[in-house]
């Protein structure tokens, strides 16, 4: 019996380079298991026809890290600094207008939304407190938690300027959103701990970035990319969108904890993650790369992990896409460049991610706040989408460019 290899042909299981290393060794579990199916109906990975004859769609929940691989496709080896995920509206070309840095009022927003986001969230530090443990510790954190939704609901928001007031209260009203989530999460935890599900950290997360503005779509639909002549799908848990067609970025929530990485190295995706994680997510940032709002040669994603996060960044030339669409597989050893000919050049097929952060941890928390918010400003639907301003004075954006890069 044969099968059939990343490029639609048939091959013998003996071959070097077999369908566990590019699929995972239990894909005959994962696509009959309940949470495969509920993401979408398609074929085993290595079922080329179907009986009409025609080729079945492949899932890339299916990859593994090797997959990407012989696409070309490799996580960098070590993570990168937030504050770059902020240049990409300057390294590709961006369909709709990304402001960087912000300048004049756009900056007085994002100050005073990332310092009320940060100051309504604050207590949710007091649920790690480690004090006391087991049930005891639930109850507490369920009044603790139940209490913050109490104070957000009675809040008021006493802003003369009417315009940074609608923001702060839209935000407010996610803020609430977000505490009712968490306090049904808790409650569970507590009394049905076995009953925790990867969708309720997705359901959680989605609260979260909504607080930040963002427009998050809690059911995708499913994104299909011919790769070899074979329809190639992706469903991911959550889409963060711009506008019906374009996306911010693709999120896939997994309900494992991030394991921890040697404590005297820059954090590494590899070593924390396995193949599958790692492999599933390179094929929802390439599946979406027509759709992205950064252009086809840049995809935002994030991975979440319960609730840490770490955010992604796929960087593929055109000609890069042109072979994998073509032949399915990408030579190595073949230097693939985004730009050639230019001296800052890099590989293309490279995902750039950062430090992992746990949004329920204050310090970590603080850290991600100003770069969903800018992204959330920018990309909210209607007229209080913040674009660039006009006619601001040279001296003021030069000065104003000064304090966000010493903000940063």
């Amino acid at each position: 019996m044969a099968a059939k290899d990343t490029r639609g042909r048939c091959r013998s299981r003996s071959a070097s380079g077999s369908r566990d290393n590019v699929y995972g060794s239990d894909y005959k579990r994962r696509k009959s298991s309940p949470a495969c199916s509920s993401r979408s109906n398609v074929s085993n990975p290595c079922s080329s026809t179907a009986s009409s004859g025609k080729s079945q769609t492949e899932n890339v929940s299916y990859w593994m890290r090797q997959r990407a691989e012989k696409m070309g496709i490799f996580y960098a080896t070590e993570a990168t600094d937030i504050t770059e995920f902020y240049k990409i509206s300057e390294k590709w070309e961006v369909e709709e207008s990304i402001i960087y840095p912000f300048t004049g009022k756009n900056k007085q927003i994002l100050d005073s939304l990332v310092k009320f986001i940060k100051e309504k969230l604050k207590r949710t530090t007091e649920l790690n407190d480690p004090v006391t443990e087991g049930l005891a510790r639930s109850l507490r954190n369920i009044k603790l938690c139940e209490k913050m939704l109490e104070d957000t609901e009675n809040s008021v928001i006493d802003e003369p300027d009417q315009n940074l007031k609608w923001y702060l209260s839209r935000s407010l009203m996610k803020i609430e959103e977000f505490y009712v989530e968490l306090l049904s999460f808790l409650r569970k935890q507590s009394f049905r701990p076995k009953q925790i599900a990867e969708t309720d950290f997705t359901k959680l997360l989605s609260k979260f970035l909504e607080i930040c503005l963002l427009n998050v779509d809690i059911l995708p639909d499913k994104r299909v990319m011919e790769i070899n002549g074979v329809p190639t799908a992706s469903v991911p848990d959550l889409l963060i969108k711009f506008h019906q067609e374009l996306v911010i970025g693709v999120v896939e929530v997994k309900g494992m904890r991030l394991k921890k990485g040697p404590s005297d190295k820059k954090f590494s995706i590899q070593g924390v993650l396995n193949d599958r994680v790692l492999g599933q997510h390179a094929g929802e940032l390439l599946v979406d790369h027509k759709e992205s709002l950064f252009g086809v040669e840049a995809v935002l994603g994030i991975l979440c992990m319960q609730t840490t996060i770490v955010f992604t960044l796929l960087e593929v030339s055109k000609d890069h896409l042109k072979r994998i669409v073509e032949d399915g597989e990408v030579e190595q050893k073949k230097q693939m460049k985004r730009k050639v000919g230019e001296d800052d050049a890099k590989n293309s097929g490279i995902i750039l991610y950062t430090k992992p952060y746990d949004y329920m941890k204050e310090e970590d928390r603080e850290e991600v706040i100003e770069f969903l918010v800018w992204l959330g400003l920018q990309t909210i639907p209607g007229t209080h989408r913040l674009q660039k301003e006009k006619n601001f004075p040279m001296q003021e954006q030069v000065k104003q460019s000064s304090i966000h890069e010493n903000w940063l």
